[in-house]
């Protein structure tokens, strides 16, 4: 019984670091971004960022001669990145290329190409989400005698959020290369995607409906 159970776990419990879902805002700041709902089902790849801690050294507060690394601020790795497979009307290129135009809005002017007069920092910002997805127990044959894995609300498409990311005040500061060959043939075209951004937040289950 046992290692049926335990089984039964393998089967079920492990995460699959193949299911996520990122979404960009339909508007930013009244820009319309019309790659979000491609977006959500051809992003390749997606990395959680790492959070640490800066510390400072405080010697022999508490305890003579022992010395503790106090935190003092939290750093978010950055830029957080992703890589998206284009499809042939190169929909997310062109918005991206788009958002990221509007850091310095004349620098893609045919007119006033030489200029690199920066835009307003809150024009070009908005937050991004991170949708860890999982197998939902209400839609496979679980074995309630394992356990609950996780609890969440279902997405419209049968799977549960454990884990959403949300990147606070977020733009693009790069676009990869885009690869032409002419020997790739059936192959994808991919190109990965760099967002700063100020903070982010963790939460167990998405908080609003935006499937």
């Amino acid at each position: 019984m046992p290692y049926e159970k335990a089984r039964a776990q393998m089967d079920r419990s492990p995460s699959r670091p193949s299911l996520f879902r990122v979404s960009i805002p339909r508007q930013i700041n009244n820009a319309q971004f019309d790659a979000n709902d491609y977006l959500k089902f051809f992003c390749k790849t997606a990395t959680i960022p790492s959070i640490s801690h800066e510390t400072i050294a405080a010697n022999g507060h508490e305890r003579m001669g022992v010395v503790r690394q106090q935190p003092v601020g939290i750093n978010y790795q950055k830029p957080f990145t992703i890589t998206v497979i284009e499809r042939t009307d190169f929909i997310v290129y062109n918005a991206m290329k788009q958002w990221f135009d509007r850091t310095s809005p004349l620098t893609n002017n045919p007119f006033i190409a030489m200029s690199q007069r920066m835009g307003y920092y809150n024009d070009h910002i908005c937050d991004i989400k991170l949708k860890k997805l999982e197998y939902s127990t209400d839609a496979s044959n679980y074995n309630e005698s394992v356990g609950n894995i996780v609890t969440g609300k279902t997405t419209p498409d049968g799977f549960i959020s454990p884990l959403v990311v949300t990147f606070r005040n977020a733009y693009i500061t790069n676009i990869g290369d885009i690869l032409l060959a002419s020997d790739a043939r059936d192959q994808l075209l991919e190109f990965p995607v760099s967002f700063n951004y100020e903070t982010y937040i963790t939460e167990s289950q998405d908080t609003d409906n935006d499937d």
